[in-house]
């Protein structure tokens, strides 16, 4: 049993997920969408405070409750967690960018099935969350799952080469060092990686930061939902273990409509 799933077992029985993670977790994403939406100049302030912190966050708090696993099972897992998702999403949201914004607006699209098929498709294989000169990204936010699939793979990595040295070398802080070292290099020289390889360089310090923490964040989570202040009751007890999962996940999508509305 992994330490991840011991700290459940204690906490609400084998199946159950950590409460307080998923709440923060709803109001990171509803700062997400909060972020996305257009504001007065004068509010410019609240968009940087936003992000500064609600992208880590979601990355420490997705390395807290990560297990390490074999680079195979890893891969399998995050393709069937992640990148299914991904590909289901960006379908809805192209859906929706088909009939909101190419179909309503034939000033600003070409009417062409490159437009309307071809770009929004190379969006969805480059990943990036951004567009380029022959790409549209449909869904922006869709990058993260992109980028939490890169997070595990290099977690899987680092946890490969340290059985290799037998925990005779810090591998986890060289990894990230280096992840750290590529995201600047790729930030200087304005380039990017396909598949928000490079966004997930910037935030694998903060999973592996999260998964280092995993034990006091929990214990210090466990001892604070005990007394939640008045913005954590925002979010009911669940009816089912998914009801979480499908309530943030509906929220993902509404970050991405909002932005094409």
């Amino acid at each position: 049993m992994t330490q991840a799933s011991e700290y459940k077992t204690k906490l609400r029985g084998p199946n159950a997920r950590i409460a307080w993670i998923d709440t923060a977790k709803l109001i990171g994403i509803y700062l997400v969408i909060l972020g996305h939406i257009p504001l007065n100049p004068e509010a410019e302030m609240l968009n940087w405070f936003i992000y500064a912190f609600h992208m880590p966050l979601f990355f420490l708090l997705s390395g807290a409750v990560t297990s390490r696993r074999s680079i195979t099972e890893t891969c399998v897992r995050s393709v069937r967690q992640l990148i299914v998702p991904y590909v289901l999403f960006y379908a809805v949201s192209w859906l929706w960018w088909f009939a909101v914004s190419f179909l309503r607006h034939p000033e600003l699209f070409e009417r062409s099935a490159v437009v309307a098929v071809g770009r929004p498709l190379a969006g969805m294989l480059i990943g990036c969350g951004f567009n380029t000169d022959w790409s549209v990204t449909v869904n922006v936010p869709l990058w993260f799952l992109c980028g939490l699939f890169w997070c595990r793979m290099l977690a899987a990595a680092s946890g490969a080469l340290q059985k290799r040295f037998g925990g005779r070398f810090p591998v986890d802080a060289a990894v990230a060092a280096c992840c750290v070292i590529a995201a600047y290099v790729l930030w200087r020289l304005d380039r990017f990686l396909p598949f928000s390889l490079g966004a997930a360089c910037m935030a694998y310090p903060f999973f592996i930061a999260g998964e280092r923490l995993r034990a006091p964040l929990v214990r210090a989570g466990t001892r604070i939902a005990k007394y939640p202040p008045p913005v954590l009751c925002l979010q009911r007890a669940p009816a089912s273990p998914a009801a979480p999962r499908l309530r943030c996940s509906a929220l993902f999508l509404t970050a991405a409509l909002i932005q094409t509305a």
